[in-house]
């Protein structure tokens, strides 16, 4: 995740699935009215954790590339300047994250 808004916004999503399977009166059938986590079947909980797995997954590529660029050019004996534009780089795809 590139910024605290990425992680406010997973929270939240796990939040809201949390307080859904939280509420007993989620669990609660009624005459011809299946209870709402008969009908969810899980698919909130699925979701949130598909998120969590995307997340991490796009963290982990990031350090990865980070690592890689980082210790490419180390190993090519380039020079500060170079390894500092290489982190202004990483530093500017999360801002432009939030300019889109």
């Amino acid at each position: 995740m590139n910024n605290i808004e990425e992680y406010q916004n997973l929270v939240g999503l796990l939040k809201n699935a949390l307080k859904f399977y939280a509420n007993e009166d989620n669990y609660l059938f009624y005459n011809n009215k299946d209870a709402p986590v008969a009908l969810d079947n899980g698919s909130q909980a699925r979701f949130a954790l598909k998120k969590i797995e995307e997340a991490s997954e796009a963290s982990d590529k990031m350090e990865a590339d980070y690592v890689k660029n980082l210790t490419e050019a180390i190993e090519n004996n380039n020079n500060t300047e170079d390894m500092l534009k290489i982190i202004e780089e990483f530093k500017n795809l999360g801002n432009a994250d939030n300019n889109i």
